[in-house]
């Protein structure tokens, strides 16, 4: 089976520890993806969820560490995904479902794509601006 995310050196955002994480979040959810993988689905979905609460976790330690002046902003678009996962997995349980509706992998892979791509660049950024104080 083809990947349902293949990760491109491009959305790297240059803090060896947050892409790692992102790396490992396209391999969960490819894993999520994949109708050949025999793990449950409730198994392979805790998996994730469990790996972005820890992400999540870390990276607004690093974005406190550096002053990140969106740090609220950022941080609540965070528990707003927890919450949409949590309601996800609720209905996978209720449904007794053994794959992941592709409108709600569609809606991961958007959410990757617009939070850690491209939101998580912004921090980057601040992050190596000379005007930011150290």
């Amino acid at each position: 089976m083809t990947d349902f995310l293949i990760w491109r050196d491009a959305w790297s955002i240059g803090i060896d520890d947050i892409d790692a994480d992102h790396r490992e979040m396209v391999r969960l959810i490819n894993r999520l993806a994949d109708p050949q993988d025999q793990r449950p689905i409730l198994q392979r979905f805790d998996a994730l969820t469990r790996h972005m609460r820890a992400h999540f976790a870390r990276e607004e330690r690093f974005l406190e560490r550096i002053g990140y002046p969106d740090l609220t902003n950022h941080a609540n678009a965070h528990i707003m995904e927890m919450a949409e996962l949590t309601l996800l997995r609720k209905d996978l349980e209720a449904s007794g479902a053994g794959v992941v509706e592709d409108a709600d992998l569609q809606a991961i892979k958007t959410w990757f794509f617009n939070h850690a791509i491209a939101e998580d660049r912004k921090f980057s950024e601040y992050f190596r601006s000379p005007l930011r104080r150290h």
